[in-house]
């Protein structure tokens, strides 16, 4: 008879997790390139810091909701996580709308810094190359990640981050302003193109000359 009753029990609490369905995981996500090639920053010139795009796509998230992406110090499963405002930056975050998801699963080009965090000029961490010196009081961190969180920022259940490095980017050139230089540096190349533009002016402007010379001896 007890034997009957256990088996019973058994077979109801199997019947519960059927209908209950499995327990709630978190999203799945990856970053595209990774290591992710951003140009060196040099402090001694002002720069302090420096972007480049990657496409994040996730899976798994919250149907109907927005992610938030951002970029943070520590991984969601470090016991020091503590909250999104004491391990992720601000500053950093875009949120997807959910019309550009289907169920669950998306992607979209976000913007990874290299350097200080840029919350705050006085902040106490940045995500550098291996080769990189940081500010004094600067926690230099190699291996950052990016959160990716369903509806809100205080997101626990689907949340997640991804690993991301840092490598030296030589295979383009960008354009950046210098703190106290509002101009952009003009590359060789756009010079190169007003040439025959203003060599065409003058000529143009010769034969005017010629033809009111002409006139006024008539």
């Amino acid at each position: 008879m007890l034997r009957k009753i256990m088996v019973s029990m058994g077979l109801a609490a199997v019947g519960l997790l059927a209908v209950a369905g499995p327990a709630s995981a978190a999203g799945t996500g990856s970053v595209t390139p990774n290591p992710v090639p951003i140009p060196a920053i040099d402090p001694a010139v002002g720069f302090t810091q420096k972007v480049n795009a990657v496409t994040v796509e996730w899976s798994n998230m919250a149907v109907g909701q927005p992610v938030y992406i951002s970029i943070c110090r520590r991984a969601q499963s470090d016991p020091l996580f503590g909250s999104y405002g004491a391990s992720c930056s601000n500053l950093s975050e875009v949120i997807a709308s959910p019309a550009f998801q289907v169920n669950g699963a998306g992607s979209k080009t976000f913007d990874v810094f290299r350097g200080l965090n840029p919350d705050d000029p006085d902040t106490d961490w940045g995500c550098y190359a291996a080769g990189d010196v940081a500010p004094a009081g600067v926690q230099k961190l190699t291996t950052c990640f990016i959160r990716l969180a369903s509806g809100s920022e205080a997101d626990t259940t689907f949340a997640h981050t991804i690993p991301f490095t840092i490598t030296n980017d030589t295979s383009t050139t960008t354009t950046t302003t210098i703190p106290g230089n509002p101009d952009p540096v003009v590359s060789e190349a756009s010079s190169v193109v007003l040439l025959p533009v203003v060599a065409g002016g003058i000529a143009l402007l010769a034969v005017g000359v010629q033809r009111r010379r002409r006139m006024a001896q008539f």
